[in-house]
């Protein structure tokens, strides 16, 4: 809808002009400096709030909470490293239907680690020389997942209609999952832009009923013009 693109408006004075069911989600985001090559910050998004129900698991209470820090050259120069914990609540991205959720192409348009879940991550680049580079990403994941016949809150695809229940619902909730996931890889500067590189990808994940399952692989690429695709950035 055109309306939409006022980039001064009140969007659900937007809806109800439309007679539309969209789903809108809102976002801030705070960052502070406290001292050179040191930057903290944090992240919220509110998809559904009442205020009244505010720590009572009413499953409208849908947010994600991010916090992070990133340092550059400290201590190291061309090292920079990122850390970050994420809470997300379940049936977060999730809307009545499928063509309303926060997806694009099944894939949630927020956090890599979907709702229902808590994340740490941590994401280090190395640069020693203009030709050199290298990065280690490590992700740690915990979700509570949903089964065939139950939606816990974790698919986004699901609507939110078929949840499980309205009251005492609590993140995690569901079967649990726990996934870690390392990525590292090495690479070389050839012609400018023209990367010649090695990567490792691992991943295991311990699924309550399923069990665990581990899996391994390892690449060499020439990469020109093109960012290294990451299974989580």
């Amino acid at each position: 809808e055109v309306g939409y693109l006022n980039p001064l408006v009140f969007f659900r004075a937007v809806e109800a002009d439309q007679s539309t069911a969209d789903n809108v989600m809102l976002g801030a985001s705070l960052a502070w400096r406290p001292t050179g090559g040191v930057r903290t910050y944090g992240q919220v998004i509110l998809d559904e709030l009442r205020f009244s129900r505010l720590g009572d698991d009413w499953w409208g209470n849908k947010f994600g909470l991010l916090a992070g820090v990133h340092l550059v050259d400290i201590g190291l120069p061309g090292l920079d490293v990122r850390a970050e914990a994420a809470r997300l609540r379940p049936y977060l991205y999730s809307h009545r239907t499928e063509s309303t959720a926060f997806v694009h192409y099944s894939d949630p348009l927020g956090h890599p680690a979907g709702a229902n879940a808590n994340d740490l991550s941590l994401l280090v680049r190395y640069r020693p020389t203009v030709k050199w580079q290298g990065a280690l990403n490590l992700a740690w994941t915990q979700q509570g997942r949903s089964t065939e016949i139950e939606n816990f809150g974790e698919d986004p695809r699901d609507s939110y209609e078929t949840r499980v229940s309205s009251e005492g619902v609590e993140t995690l909730q569901g079967v649990r999952r726990t996934t870690l996931l390392v990525e590292a890889r090495a690479g070389y500067e050839i012609l400018p832009s023209m990367m010649v590189e090695g990567a490792l990808f691992g991943r295991s994940t311990d699924d309550a009923l399923l069990g665990r399952r581990r899996e391994a692989t390892a690449m060499l690429q020439l990469r020109w013009l093109m960012p290294f695709r990451s299974e989580r950035f």
